[in-house]
């Protein structure tokens, strides 16, 4: 006989349903923050490397 109020362990499926929200949630908030991140940081290294390849040129000219 079980308690009407017991807690059972969830099966699979809803434990694929948590899984999925908490990737949701969490995952794509967290992909999009690295895109933007890794975006702005190759734009503003770019600028950096040209500078440095311009001044390398400019030394190897002289």
């Amino acid at each position: 006989m079980h308690p009407p109020l017991a807690v059972g362990i969830p099966g699979l499926t809803e434990l694929l349903v948590m899984l999925t929200l908490a990737l949701s949630y969490l995952g794509v908030p967290a992909l999009i923050a690295i895109a933007v991140y890794h975006f702005y940081d190759g734009k503003y290294g770019y600028d950096e490397r040209i500078d440095d390849l311009e001044a390398r040129i400019e030394r190897l000219e002289d």
